[in-house]
């Protein structure tokens, strides 16, 4: 019980690495729990919980769902999972934007070497 009430105010850390080792020790304690299923479904929040904080949606997805498996009503879960989806989709426009600024950026920097290339190949053909 003391790992696990380490582990969860680690997970409610604000920084990622206490968050980070918070996740590793429930991840050592649902393995390790056989019996009791409250445990594991507390584990599984928990890990939910610590794997959004570190943006890490993929993973928290997963055990919302492990989670939803157990206690397909439970609202709070079903709230953790629509936060997460929807911050995979902002993230996922952010990376797309970036991505697209940055091929943008790229094609003017190769356009204005190929007009100075043939802007120079003209000065000193005339010459």
């Amino acid at each position: 019980m003391t790992q696990f009430n380490y582990s969860f105010c680690l997970v409610r850390s604000e920084f990622c690495a206490d968050i980070r080792k918070g996740i590793l020790l429930l991840e050592e304690l649902f393995k390790t729990e056989t019996e009791d299923i409250d445990r594991k479904r507390d584990y599984l929040y928990y890990l939910a919980i610590g794997n959004a904080r570190i943006k890490e949606y993929t993973k928290s997805l997963k055990y919302c769902r492990a989670f939803l498996a157990i206690e397909s009503e439970n609202s709070q879960v079903q709230h953790l999972e629509s936060i997460v989806k929807k911050r995979m989709e902002t993230e996922g426009l952010k990376g797309m934007a970036l991505a697209g600024g940055a091929v943008l950026a790229l094609g003017g920097l190769i356009g204005l070497g190929l007009a100075m290339a043939k802007k120079g190949n003209k000065e000193s053909g005339s010459k």
